[in-house]
């Protein structure tokens, strides 16, 4: 794998789930609350994960 690719795999990970975590709450009938609170979490959570991963993979 290039290092343009692996970076832009890494970059890719430490995004929020987005939608995807509504999509499998209703697939799977979980409560509307729970399924927004994690949307929340995941957005919250990748604001830290992609800062460390937009400075670890700077220098490549």
């Amino acid at each position: 794998m290039s290092h343009e690719t692996g970076r832009a795999a890494l970059l890719l990970l430490a995004l929020p789930s987005g939608f995807f975590c509504v999509l499998f709450g209703l697939r799977y009938g979980k409560d509307s609350h729970e399924v927004g609170s994690t949307l929340t979490v995941s957005s919250r959570a990748s604001i830290v994960t992609l800062a460390i991963a937009l400075l670890l993979t700077a220098g490549w």
